[in-house]
């Protein structure tokens, strides 16, 4: 069965101040742009057969995703694409603010941010597992990596097949979930991270 390596960005000059970002964007520090590089190291020493990348049209995401391709040139070679499936949730008017005066934990946003403008939970998670299903389906039998953001990566791995009792892996920049794909029941198995 194909995988699914879920990556989130490298971090970010408002990851760095405790800005939430969700629809802004904001450069790579230097510390984001080696753990893009550490992640692709860490594709190249696993053996991820990846078949095709892809990214969140956020330039963090992006960003990201040059510099890993970059890193581990097989990923260069692969066909690319960026999809809106993948960009961070949005939470309204409340963006550019700090983190630690929001009303609401971004990262389990419920239904706290539509009053500001922003995404419901219910309604980027429908997003993300529809739209990864789609690029699974676009890239049969083929491991794919795709760069995302922190919200998406939780809301995404919420929604796949694991074991309940299990706490939620760690959705550090850099990191990468891996999921596997059963493209005949439509469905996302969570096998691990790297953090």
């Amino acid at each position: 069965m194909a995988r699914l390596y879920l990556m989130r960005h490298g971090q970010t000059e408002h990851n760095a101040r405790g800005i939430l970002q969700g629809g802004l964007d904001s450069q790579l520090t230097e510390r984001g742009v080696s753990q893009a590089r550490a992640a692709a190291s860490w594709l190249r020493e696993h053996a991820a057969n990846v078949g095709a990348v892809c990214s969140s049209p956020l330039g963090r995401a992006r960003r990201t995703l040059e510099i890993a391709c970059d890193a581990h040139p097989a990923l260069a070679s692969r066909p690319s694409s960026v999809d809106p499936c993948l960009a961070e949730q949005r939470y309204g008017a409340l963006e550019g603010r700090a983190v630690d005066d929001l009303p609401q934990d971004p990262w389990k946003p419920g239904e706290a941010y539509r009053t500001h403008g922003g995404d419901t939970q219910a309604d980027s998670s429908a997003r993300i597992v529809a739209g990864l299903a789609r690029i699974m389906e676009a890239h049969p039998g083929l491991d794919v990596l795709a760069v995302s953001h922190g919200t998406v990566m939780g809301l995404f791995w919420a929604a796949s097949e694991h074991d309940r009792a299990c706490p939620p892996p760690p959705l550090d920049n850099g990191s990468i979930l891996v999921f596997e794909f059963d493209g005949e029941r439509n469905v996302f198995t969570y096998l691990g991270a790297r953090s």
